[in-house]
């Protein structure tokens, strides 16, 4: 009867750190994982600013009012102004090796929007600038009619859809943990 016990017990020993060690595997890859995920959210959010765009003849003053105002929001990290003018340096700078579309910009006679370049703490959460866009007056009232604030679109979607595997990598991870640890713990039982 002694043999047959000395057979098992290393027998379940060597399941139980085996069991333990994949635990532990799992344990690492879920955090790994998930941190990986964050860092990348955190890294798209930091590059992609928002855009509000105004009428290029905008007053300075003007401006200068409405950035005040958009840097106050709970959820602005910071607001750059790009003129109406360095819009348009921007864009000629782009097409410089294209000779054609080069002189299409310099006989234009459409304006260019001056540009808000909003950078938030959080991408998800725009609903200070929302709200900034549909109810203060003076933005209205010199806003760009042609173009709408750049809070949604492909960029949006593709920042969502990276904190949605986030929060199901959490998930996933933190179920395969408790499962494989009750098992650890019935094993060592």
């Amino acid at each position: 009867m002694a043999s047959i016990t000395l057979v098992v017990t290393p027998g379940l020993t060597i399941a139980a750190t085996a069991v333990m060690s994949v635990t532990l595997i799992i344990v690492f890859i879920t955090l790994s994982a998930r941190q990986v995920l964050v860092d990348t959210v955190s890294n798209v959010s930091k590059r992609a600013d928002m855009s509000i765009y105004l009428k290029g003849d905008t007053p300075e003053k003007t401006i200068k009012t409405i950035k005040s105002r958009i840097e106050k929001l709970d959820n602005v990290d910071s607001v750059k102004y790009i003129s109406a003018e360095e819009a348009r340096e921007k864009q000629a700078e782009q097409y410089k090796d294209n000779p054609d579309t080069l002189e299409a910009i310099r006989e234009s006679s459409n304006e260019m929007s001056a540009t808000l370049r909003v950078s938030v703490k959080e991408l998800n959460n725009q609903q200070s600038l929302n709200n900034f866009v549909k109810t203060d007056d003076l933005y209205k009232k010199y806003k760009d009619p042609n173009r709408e604030p750049s809070f949604s679109g492909e960029r949006q979607q593709a920042i969502k859809t990276v904190g949605n595997w986030v929060r199901l990598a959490s998930i996933g991870g933190s179920i395969a943990t408790v499962v494989f640890v009750v098992i650890s713990i019935a094993c060592g039982l």
